[in-house]
């Protein structure tokens, strides 16, 4: 085995509810080390399900099955405990946080993460060099956290997040939404370069395929009523793209990788 194809998330017959509604039902599916992929399905088929539950949200209950990190059994472990250990999850709809400011509360995530808060001084510096990547102006980190921002500033400290807190997992759910044609294009520059460099391992779930044009992934796969159904490389994207979901009905074509 290459360490590229080792298995940095394992699911194993992974079932979960929200309230009564079930979502995953015995789901078996991995994620390999520094690989992206791509998480296809009609709305209601449980890709920010899956999401939320890799981030250990409460409002999901795990009723079967188990969750492996990096081989180790996480299927109990706290949102906090995995966000410590590098899963990270950027939300379809980011929550806002009145009366703090975006650059305290950056610091304080990545001082909940790495045990010790960063130099004020480099940390002013490294946020505004990051904000200016995202042509974010500097005023921006002196708002109070997603309050009043628009569905692109959103985001955009998603994205930020993600640059300082530096994640081994990275689940992107729908981050394209909300983003205009140019944003989308600075996004994924930034997303794509990162990514090479650190060989973290990616997670898109998305609608549109507009986030991952132009960068390679490793794989595509198509998930309905919580099973992958159809998976394999770019042209499941240009297939849902020309024909959308129709032809799902009774398939169920699947590769290993």
């Amino acid at each position: 085995m290459t360490i590229k194809s080792a298995k940095i998330i394992d699911c194993q017959k992974l079932s979960a509810k929200v309230q009564d509604k079930q979502v995953l039902h015995d789901f078996s599916w991995h994620l390999p080390v520094g690989q992206v992929r791509v998480l296809l399905g009609p709305n209601g088929a449980g890709k920010s399900s899956l999401g939320r539950v890799l981030a250990g949200d409460t409002n999901y209950r795990i009723t079967g099955g188990k969750i492996y990190y990096r081989g180790e059994d996480i299927t109990t472990w706290s949102a906090e405990k995995r966000a410590q250990a590098g899963i990270f999850l950027s939300w379809q709809q980011p929550v806002a946080i009145p009366g703090v400011r975006v650059k305290a509360a950056l610091r304080q995530m990545v001082s909940a993460c790495q045990g010790k808060a960063p130099s004020l001084w480099d940390w002013n510096q490294q946020l505004v060099k990051l904000a200016q990547k995202l042509q974010l102006p500097a005023e921006f980190l002196e708002r109070e956290f997603n309050v009043g921002f628009s569905g692109g500033e959103s985001k955009k400290l998603e994205v930020l997040q993600l640059l300082v807190l530096q994640p081994k997992v990275v689940i992107l759910d729908e981050l394209d939404s909300g983003l205009d044609i140019d944003a989308v294009q600075v996004v994924r520059q930034i997303l794509k370069a990162w990514q090479q460099e650190t060989h973290a391992s990616v997670l898109i779930i998305t609608h549109t395929g507009e986030l991952v044009q132009q960068w390679p992934v490793d794989g595509v796969e198509v998930l309905q009523a919580g099973k992958i159904v159809a998976s394999g490389g770019q042209e499941l994207l240009t297939r849902v793209k020309q024909s959308g979901y129709d032809w799902l009905e009774g398939h169920d074509e699947r590769t290993d990788s």
